[in-house]
């Protein structure tokens, strides 16, 4: 069940974002596949519970496949363009051996796995999480609402302070709680899924401003800060926020300095989630808009062209 439900949200995730832009590299696509997916998951969550419809894992699981046949209707109709983003995958060449680019590779393969190993490992233990997102989580799936969920409104709980915790955005918490209704023994996989994600996307959209071996250098000098290896290991939401604000800034400097219009939808959507993230994320988009709007007076109005002409 858990295998299945998580295959279904990077499935899901995939057919978000091609539906929102077909010239991403593979790397990219599958770098955004799951952040996205579970992303849209959570938000979907709360709108079932605001119907009053109960929050489990067939309830999530059944909303999220109407949702991506819808998706794979779409693709349907853009399939010629969906033809041009699988033709370069399909064509294998043998790439001239480059050494530099092949040890950083391995280093950074070496890395991850071990942040995997140590984050799946230890049980949850920073205090925000204990006490706040990973609770959260767990008190979601046992009782299938958000908005009447007793730790929040229940007067046994008030005295500890519980209820602080609802200022924070949910993408996190209702992450937690969909990999525990999976049957998920620890929330943990959330967030090593998460790391692997950044990894594939990280790389994907910095190579195309450098060279595979500077892009590998810099992925791999990005991962092994003390910070991120720190709190990509733990149940909080910074490494989350941290995901869904950077690429969508990486994502908007493409737009920004290549003109490709996709990928301006696609900056939104994850700005979006990075404020459904956390509730500072209005920051990144405020610097987003502000870019924005420079590149409106400046050079000339830019409209986003509607999504059904999008390559």
């Amino acid at each position: 069940m858990l295998v299945t439900g998580l295959l279904i949200s990077i499935l899901f995730g995939l057919c978000v974002v091609l539906s929102i832009s077909r010239q991403l590299k593979w790397t990219e696509t599958l770098g955004l596949a799951f952040p996205v997916g579970i992303g849209v998951q959570t938000f979907l969550m709360v709108c079932l519970d605001f119907v009053g419809i109960r929050i489990t894992a067939t309830s999530i699981i059944l909303v999220s496949l109407v949702c991506m046949a819808a998706l794979i209707v779409r693709l349907y109709f853009c399939r010629k363009a969906l033809g041009e983003w699988f033709a370069p995958i399909c064509i294998f060449s043998y790439p001239k051996i480059n050494w530099l680019w092949i040890a950083v590779m391995v280093a950074l393969a070496v890395v991850c796995v071990m942040n995997v190993a140590k984050t799946m490992y230890y049980p949850t233990f920073d205090t925000d999480s204990v006490r706040g997102f990973n609770l959260t989580g767990m008190a979601v799936a046992h009782e299938g609402t958000v908005k009447n969920l007793s730790l929040y409104n229940d007067v046994n709980f008030l005295p500890r302070n519980y209820n602080l915790y609802m200022t924070y955005t949910p993408l996190v918490q209702l992450g937690y709680t969909y990999v525990y209704m999976l049957g998920a023994e620890t929330s943990k996989i959330f967030t090593a899924l998460i790391f692997v994600s950044f990894l594939f996307a990280f790389y994907g959209v910095t190579s195309r401003f450098a060279t595979h071996t500077l892009t590998a250098l810099t992925t791999f000098f990005v991962v092994i800060t003390p910070e991120m290896l720190g709190f990509s290991s733990m149940s909080g939401s910074n490494f989350v926020h941290a995901l869904y604000a950077s690429l969508g800034l990486l994502f908007f400097a493409v737009w920004y300095y290549k003109k490709m219009p996709s990928f301006l939808w696609l900056s939104a959507a994850l700005l979006m989630l990075n404020v459904w993230t956390r509730n500072e994320g209005l920051a990144f988009i405020g610097a987003a808009c502000c870019l924005l709007a420079w590149q409106c007076i400046d050079f000339k109005r830019i409209t986003p062209p509607p999504l059904k002409n999008m390559k």
